[in-house]
């Protein structure tokens, strides 16, 4: 092997050896020392603009006889080694193999040191696939794993090694298992040594937080296409339930009442669409938490079999969360009622609360929801519980472990739902043979006081005369649009019906017109939501009522959909009785 040595700013070392090809150059600024070996110096100032350059090779000055002087600078100022200028090729050559000599040294003594200074576990494999030698981090991760060394590292280690060698090149990732711990394992070449190093990283959480994400991406994508079917059934139901409930008026027959009865049961598969796809509008105000759960009780009783014992475990102090009540109601009943079916021979059910604060740390786990304090309700049962492999999908909508005809597999995913929309989040641990746990997370309440339903705005019961009211509909169906004009008129109210939030606040800007009562769709086409058109309307018109109607939010709105207890609010599907109670209701409520 032929080494390369460059001479700058001074002659000489042609005959130094048949291995050390000499080279000359007046400036050690304008040298190219990609593939030199050493450097020899014939001044101080071509030293320093060597040593400038962090990749220079190491550097030999060349002194004059006696000047000690000139040799202690050098060395401080970084050359590997002097030689006095009188020195002969052959003392000359010498001192440049001791340079080569000590580099080669140092960096194989910095090699061997690496690994056991590194915070990373790292062992070393010989080139024949023997482990050599570990470092304290590999030591204390085998003591952690309560295992030796070797039953960490991935199989056919010769084989790894031996491919590492030859190619010279790190290896792919090679993941092993340890219990429910993952390591995975990168071998690099260490040419010096003859031998490779393996590097082990512990990615247990990173593959836990890519599953949540995928698991969660997945939720997203069913339930976006959950709430555009449920947008447009929703329609379809309004016309089909409310057209019916017309004709029962005047043709009652049990066609009819088997048609609407059909309608009912869809529009309920339709709610749970909804909430799984977070496509609900919530009306939330603080709710303490334990009297939901006791208020509940009696009608957990209902549902609950005989041998079925209910317990409560409830905190000594008042838990406040920001929660729509219907929701909440809902989630709990449809975690009570998994339980229950889990338990078909009797058992014992517990539901228990507590305060719960969630700092960065535990975002790792759940990377979904924010820091800070949550209301934790816990549904608890003695029952079969769930197998391993089944417990990802709990949540998948349509998933059942029951028998065809007695479950949707939406109960669970409409919880998960709602408790998304929330902002809060669920988690389900279980053994077999030995029962479940659901753990519901809510942000807590930042402002703990009562609100009782009596401070709550409520509907008057005295109607006015229709014939003194005027409505004015905004909706983008048109069978729904002829549905609730007919409704209306058939009992005496004067409505106009547009389609669009655009139109009619066109129609506003053009007309004086006045009206006494907007009913508008929330979700619009045309840029203009339900919430847009009634600010707008407000303004324009003040004392006029709004009535907000809708089957659904898109994610467009999610953020500002969310309604406050006391706003009046029209859920599609509904029947004609509904749409007129609301009506009047909103007609004689103060105005917003």
């Amino acid at each position: 092997m032929v080494l390369r040595v460059l001479f700058v700013a001074t002659r000489g070392g042609e005959e130094l050896a048949p291995d050390l090809r000499v080279e000359h150059t007046e400036s050690a600024r304008d040298a190219l020392l990609g593939g030199i070996a050493v450097v020899v110096v014939g001044d101080l100032d071509a030293l320093r603009d060597l040593r400038a350059n962090p990749a220079s090779p190491p550097v030999l000055v060349r002194t004059p006889d006696g000047d000690d002087a000139m040799a202690l600078r050098a060395l401080e100022l970084g050359a590997a080694d002097f030689v006095p200028v009188s020195a002969d090729a052959r003392s000359l050559a010498l001192r440049i193999r001791g340079v080569l000599a000590r580099q080669t040294e140092d960096r194989a003594h910095a090699v061997r040191l690496f690994p056991e200074l590194s915070p990373t576990p790292v062992v070393r494999i010989t080139a024949d696939g023997r482990l050599a030698v570990a470092n304290t981090a590999a030591t204390e991760l085998a003591r952690v794993f309560a295992t030796s060394i070797g039953e960490l590292l991935p199989p056919d280690l010769d084989d790894i090694a031996r491919d590492v060698l030859s190619r010279a090149r790190p290896s792919a990732v090679i993941e092993t298992q340890q219990g429910t711990r993952t390591l995975a394992w990168t071998f690099h070449p260490v040419s010096l040594l003859d031998a490779v190093h393996g590097y082990a990283v512990d990615i247990t959480e990173q593959l836990l937080v890519e599953e949540h994400l995928r698991q969660s991406q997945k939720m997203d994508a069913i339930g976006h296409l959950a709430g555009g079917i449920a947008h447009d059934f929703n329609n379809l139901l309004t016309v089909i339930g409310a057209n019916t409930a017309l004709l029962q008026r005047t043709h009652p027959s049990e066609g009819l009442a088997s048609i609407a009865t059909a309608a009912d049961r869809a529009a309920g598969l339709v709610r749970q669409l909804l909430a799984f796809s977070r496509q609900q509008v919530l009306q939330t105000r603080d709710l303490e938490i334990n009297g939901t759960v006791i208020n509940l009780l009696k009608m957990l009783e209902l549902v609950v079999r005989q041998g079925v014992e209910v317990e409560l475990d409830l905190a000594d102090h008042p838990i406040w969360a920001r929660a729509d009540a219907n929701m909440l109601d809902q989630i709990l009943m449809n975690l009570v009622v998994n339980a229950r079916d889990a338990m078909p021979g009797g058992g014992r059910l517990t539901i228990s609360t507590s305060v719960l604060l969630l700092d960065e740390e535990d975002r790792r786990a759940m990377p979904d929801i924010a820091p800070g304090a949550y209301a934790r309700v816990r549904v608890t049962d003695t029952g079969e519980g769930i197998p391993p492999e089944l417990l990802p999908k709990v949540f998948d909508p349509f998933f059942t472990t029951k028998e065809v005809g007695k479950g949707t597999g939406l109960g669970l995913a409409t919880v998960f739902g709602i408790v998304k929309q929330h902002a809060g989040a669920i988690a389900v641990t279980s053994e077999v043979g030995r029962g479940t746990t659901f753990s519901l997370l809510l942000p807590a309440a930042r402002e703990t006081r009562l609100i009782s339903e009596d401070a709550l705005p409520v509907f008057a019961v005295t109607e006015p005369e229709p014939a003194a009211a005027s409505v004015l509909v905004v909706e983008d169906e048109d069978d729904v649009r002829v549905l609730i004009t007919t409704i209306l008129e058939s009992e005496g109210y004067r409505v106009r019906a547009l389609e669009s939030g655009a139109e009619a606040l066109a129609w506003l800007a053009a007309t004086t017109e006045s009206f006494d009562l907007l009913l508008t769709d929330m979700a619009m086409p045309g840029g203009v939501t339900g919430r847009q058109l009634a600010a707008k309307m407000v303004l324009a018109r003040p004392g006029v009522r709004v009535l907000y109607a809708s089957g659904f939010i898109d994610d467009a709105m999610a953020h500002e959909e969310r309604l406050e207890a006391g706003v009046n609010f029209l859920q599609k599907p509904f029947t004609p009785a509904t749409l007129l109670a609301c009506v009047r209701a909103c007609l004689t409520s103060s105005p917003r």
